[in-house]
């Protein structure tokens, strides 16, 4: 929301269509389930990414 806010104050343009940020997708085309699905897995891939910063950062602290 804060990107949104920015650009339009100093272009004049809005970045997306509309706000909620899903709302936008919608607009452009996406049809709801697919916009949930690909949540979800953005949501999966960076909770997977944060958990192997994680344990990785972990191991190296222990010494394994």
């Amino acid at each position: 929301m804060v990107l949104q806010i920015l650009t339009f104050r100093t272009t004049g343009r809005r970045m997306f269509r509309m706000a909620p940020f899903h709302h936008h997708f919608e607009l452009v085309g996406w049809a709801e389930t697919t916009v949930i699905i690909r949540f979800w897995l953005l949501t999966a891939i960076t909770c997977g990414l944060g958990v192997a910063l994680f344990y990785g950062e972990w191991l190296a602290a222990v010494g394994a």
